[in-house]
């Protein structure tokens, strides 16, 4: 087992090897003088002589690490990015004896050996405003500079717990003073290991998939004594000096004043690019970058651009897109990252702005064709990104590209793979650079599953040869030429007629059905409805609002080909000015802000915001248009992005693209054109999910395989022994409700599944709920509200057992009231007892710096009752006994039932304590060390009454130097006057103030 203590001395030992000096707490300490300053100064202080080639006086040093160590008055994330500047950039101080002031350094990024790095672990932090304080298990410093955190627990707590952790010391009155600085969080339990950075949600936590073979082999090297684990492979990924210091440098950045650091696929995408531009000629040095939608391609291509800047000193970045709204949105993603970057208004533009200093454009590929008068740009440090390449890099449009910038170096890039066709012509483009599929995305949580369902709706009129018998009748009188006008017409009218009752089938089903989905997830969802037309879109809008209490609107634009079939031109021209007021670009911005924030719950499409919008709420994507290739990847990816409590997007298909998705993918007309491996993961169906629920039903039944009483809640109990024990049946559960949940969204689960075997996972379900619950009481383990998400609850609640019995709740204390009926309910002892102790430990591990000498007692007590248990020499009902007067004992919080009259609160009985404790070994007879214990604990009181008058007293140096001074001079009096000499008086006075710190 992997104890938080073992994980931490690997940790540490890595550490080492990557050429970081340890430093323990104490000496940690040392260096900083007090709790509240995180900065190893001195350290500091001699790195920035050295960085700076002695140039600057030893004052003006003072000054750069007192300007570093930035007050909180802005805020955390405000002054974290201040700090952040100080870090990557120069800072101007004068220089003695030169007019002009110079550029000081903090960190040499250039050369990493002239920096020290150094780890250190339980990095005690006093918590601002109060006396409380956190230790995070290691801090990493860069020149004495705190500059990551790593938070670890034991592999059966999981390393959610560590984020959450990390997260709540970011908090107002937590550990902001070290958090201003930190770069970089990490989070592992050798299991599992994810990192981030100040400020980054849970959510937005990432892996890191190692593909430096470098790393790679010196990681083995490293590690020979035990398996390389996820969190070793992180630690040499994130913090081997070179990788450290660059991700500081260039992958970490604010965007729109929000933190973040780059995914792994966005680093190696960026710097395999950056090696090709750097070390090819001419066409070679064009590629192309694959990231599957929701995978921040737009950001790759961000970190991309800062770079090319930096690299190449006059360089120009032109940034290539297709359509006007995505030309937008790109442009203000840069902006968002402080990249001034311009934006070509038309063909002209773009040439006067490719001619000027100019750094960064953004066009629409189209302004290229009106270049072709123009003499070309033969500048080599011209570098054209293009998005969504698949569509523009061939034919006219890049040729065009191509004749005005014929040596300019090409990126492209592309968030659906490529057909083969596609694949033939990038080859002669530079091939392919990097790639992230659909699959690592989904293995990585970069995005999440989406799973598929064919509703396909048929349409047809009810007595055709009643319809044409009665045209006939009605038209017998009319010329030909006259019949057949009014049967084309008639015509029109039928299919529109027939489309109706189909629309309103839609219209019902949608509302039934978003309905069901939302009630299982915990944010306000929203849906994307993609219509087939301008009419049918506002149609399916008028029938919303007629027939459904849906919040729903719309989106149709004015620049898409306008609709001739059916005389709907002056219809879509005038409802479109009506609800946009004849501002396109105001409405859709509008709409989208208000479906984001769940005030639209069903916003109907048609082409438009089917690509290049993203609302994580959106969860399921309704198809009524046909879809193919590029168009249906992305258009599925709306209701891929992440969000908490979103387990799973959904796409419900009225026009049968994939059927009952009973093939593989290419198999279908509209996907037939990829290779197979770079469409898997794309979608799920029902039948994928009940394997799936197969699965785990079978792991969960082999996991109590050595269940010997199968009708017996306290056999299931007695399989799982411990902690981690526990949290593998949990995460096998977990498996098995989730996939039988998210199963229960399909509409065909119960023509795939039988009613016997439905209710044998629902009774399976319910009953290791109630495994769950009994568990948790007996090993007093904390309630998992957090892991057992809204939908889990609503699983249980909707479709396993109304009465609520089985609903999740706290964890009962000793304390509360309910704690005995909540023992009572387990019926074997010597399990009660079980519960009993651990219950018990956890108020020990809560309060055992308050009085350690009373809970140093009890856990002896403890031990010695699990110990006697196991050799049998108590039976369960003894054991349970001695557990029973071990809780009351807890309760009562002191070593004996009476204390002195005088000896009353919390602060004087834990100094009573402690001093029994410490006096025992003193040469006196037992009274007179009773009256001593007692009369000494009394004039300690006495100088806490005196000191806790002085202002923050728990942090001055004065009230700690009294009371030390005050304890003295007692222990001095008692040798003077009994002869006796006290041992380790340092270490006594120094629990003294602990216990009088803790017990204000």
């Amino acid at each position: 087992m992997h104890t938080e203590t073992i994980l931490q001395n690997h940790c540490i030992k890595l550490f080492e090897k990557l050429g970081f000096k340890f430093l323990s707490s104490k000496e940690a300490l040392s260096l900083r003088k007090n709790n509240h300053n995180v900065l190893l100064k001195d350290i500091l202080k001699e790195r920035l002589k050295t960085l700076n080639h002695n140039k600057f006086a030893s004052e003006t040093l003072e000054r750069a690490i007192k300007d570093l160590d930035k007050p909180l008055d802005k805020g955390l994330n405000e002054t974290n990015k201040s700090i952040t500047e100080y870090l990557l950039y120069p800072q101007s101080y004068p220089v003695e004896g030169k007019k002009k002031k110079e550029g000081l350094t903090y960190i040499d990024f250039e050369h990493p050996c002239n920096n020290d790095f150094h780890i250190s672990a339980e990095f005690k932090v006093a918590c601002h405003g109060s006396d409380k304080t956190r230790r995070p298990d290691l801090v990493a410093f860069v020149n004495g500079i705190p500059l990551a955190v790593i938070e670890l627990k034991r592999w059966s707590v999981g390393f959610k717990d560590a984020i959450n952790q990390i997260l709540s010391e970011q908090k107002n009155g937590e550990i902001q003073n070290l958090y201003k600085f930190i770069q970089i969080t990490l989070a592992g339990n050798g299991i599992e290991a994810k990192y981030g950075t100040t400020g980054t949600p849970l959510k937005f936590y990432n892996v890191w998939e190692e593909e430096d073979e470098g790393i790679k082999e010196g990681l083995k090297t490293h590690i020979t004594d035990r398996d390389i684990s996820k969190l070793d492979e992180t630690i040499a990924a994130l913090f081997s000096k070179e990788r450290f210091l660059k991700l500081l440098k260039h992958y970490i950045f604010f965007d729109k004043g929000v933190k973040k650091i780059c995914r792994y696929p966005q680093f190696f995408a960026t710097e395999k690019t950056l090696q090709r531009v750097e070390t090819m000629q001419g066409d070679k040095r064009n590629g192309l970058i694959w990231h599957t939608q929701g995978s921040g391609k737009s950001l790759t291509m961000i970190m991309l651009t800062r770079l090319l800047k930096l690299r190449f000193g006059r360089s120009k970045i032109i940034v290539v897109t297709d359509r006007i709204d995505l030309d937008k949105q790109l442009s203000e993603t840069f902006r968002g990252v402080a990249i001034d970057i311009k934006h070509a208004k038309n063909g002209k533009d773009l040439f006067k702005k490719l001619q000027s200093g100019a750094s960064v454009i953004t066009t629409l590929v189209h302004k290229f064709e009106k270049l072709d008068s123009m003499e070309p740009l033969l500048e080599e440090n011209i570098f054209v990104l293009i998005d969504e390449a698949h569509r523009t890099q061939g034919g006219s449009l890049h040729e065009a590209m191509r004749a005005v910038l014929p040596n300019a170096c090409y990126i492209a890039f592309t968030g659906t793979p490529l057909t083969k066709a596609e694949k033939n012509s990038f080859v002669k483009f530079g091939g392919e650079i990097h790639r992230y599929t659909i699959n690592q995305a989904l293995k990585d949580g970069a995005i999440v599953p989406l799973d598929y369902e064919g509703r396909f709706v048929e349409q047809k009129i009810e007595d055709k040869e009643g319809m044409e018998d009665a045209f006939e009748r009605m038209t017998k009188n009319l010329s030909l030429e006259a019949k057949e006008e009014l049967k084309r017409k008639w015509s029109r009218f039928s299919k529109i007629a027939s489309s109706e009752k189909r629309l309103e089938c839609i219209v019902q089903d949608i509302s039934m059905d978003f309905r069901k989905k939302c009630k299982r997830v915990s944010f306000k969802a929203g849906a994307i409805f993609a219509t087939n037309s301008k009419y049918e879109a506002t149609r399916y809008y008028e029938l919303f609002k007629k027939n459904t209490d849906l919040k729903v609107s719309y989106v149709i634009s004015s620049n898409e080909q306008e609709e001739l079939e059916g005389g709907h031109k002056k219809y879509i021209a005038q409802i479109w000015k009506e609800t946009t007021c004849g501002n396109d670009e105001t409405y859709i911005k509008k709409v989208c802000d208000e479906f984001k924030k769940g005030d639209i719950e069903l916003l109907i499409v048609v082409d438009k915001l089917l690509t290049g919008f993203d609302a994580p709420n959106a969860l399921v994507l309704y198809i009524d248009k046909p879809l193919k290739e590029h168009n249906l990847l992305q258009a599925i990816a709306r209701v891929n992005r992440v969000k908490e409590g979103k387990e799973c997007g959904f796409i419900v298909d009225y026009r049968g693209l994939l059927g009952e998705l009973d093939r593989t993918l290419t198999q279908y007309s509209s996907l037939r054109d990829f290779e197979p491996e770079d469409i898997q993961g794309a979608v799920f169906s029902i039948q994928d999910r009940i394997k799936e629920i197969q699965k785990f039903y079978m792991d969960l039944e082999e996991f109590f395989k050595e269940v010997e009483h199968k009708n017996d809640m306290q056999s299931y109990v007695n399989v799982i022994t411990g902690a981690h024990k526990f949290n593998e049946f949990k995460n096998l559960f977990w498996n098995f409700a989730h996939s039988f949940h998210v199963a229960l969204n399909h509409a065909k689960i119960y023509e795939l599944l039988d009613k016997e075997t439905i209710k044998t996972y629902k009774e399976k379900i319910k009953f290791y709920n109630e495994l769950r619950a009994a568990t948790q009481r007996q090993l007093h383990i904390s309630a998992d509200l957090k892991e057992y998400e809204v939908c889990m609850q609503n699983l249980l609640n909707q479709y396993i057992n109304a009465n609520g019995v089985n609903e999740i709740q706290k964890l009962t204390s000793i304390f509360d009231v309910e704690f005995e009926n909540e023992m009572q309910k387990i019926e074997d002892l010597s399990a009660r007892a079980d519960a009993m102790i651990c219950a018990t430990n956890a108020v020990i591990r809560e309060k055992q710096e308050s009085n350690p000498a009373f809970y140093e007692t009890l856990t002896q007590e403890i031990l010695k009752i699990i110990e006697e248990y196991k050799q049998k020499r108590i039976n369960a009902e003894e054991k349970l006994k001695r557990a029973t007067n071990i809780v009351q004992k807890t309760k009562q919080g002191s070593l004996q039932k009476s204390y002195p009259a005088s000896i009353k609160g919390k602060r004087l009985i834990a100094l009573y304590d402690c001093l029994k404790t410490h006096f025992s070994a003193l040469s006196l007879k037992e009274d007179l060390k009773e009256n001593l214990v007692e009369s000494v604990a009394l004039e300690i009181e006495k100088i806490y009454k005196e000191i806790t008058v002085i202002p923050d007293w728990p942090s001055s140096s004065k009230a700690n130097e009294k009371m030390k001074s005050g304890v003295a001079d007692i222990f001095w009096n008692i040798k003077r006057k009994y002869q006796v000499i006290i041992e380790n008086q340092d270490a006594l006075c120094q629990k003294i103030w602990e216990l009088g710190v803790k017990n204000r």
